[in-house]
């Protein structure tokens, strides 16, 4: 990982057991960590895509924009979106 970039919005997740942990996500940077080392046993398509995305995003700034994009629908997946900020 080269960088961290941030998120324009900062994206609101509920994680642990019982979805009682609020994580608010601001950067890529901590987007990777959530997906690799916090996300929910949930995975869908969308939750590799996220990862894809969020890892180009720290290598290119200008995924940025798409790589919270896809975070916000992998959160959507695993049913633990909070708040997108409108998305």
């Amino acid at each position: 990982m080269k960088t961290d970039v941030s998120f324009d919005r900062p994206v609101s997740v509920a994680l642990g057991p019982s979805k009682n942990v609020l994580v608010n996500v601001a950067s890529a940077n901590q987007a990777a960590e959530v997906l690799f080392t916090k996300w929910p046993n949930r995975r869908g398509p969308r939750h590799l895509e996220a990862r894809k995305m969020v890892m180009a995003a720290l290598e290119d700034l200008s995924q940025s924009a798409a790589a919270r994009k896809a975070f916000v629908e992998a959160a959507e997946e695993a049913d633990i979106l909070v708040d997108a900020g409108d998305q």
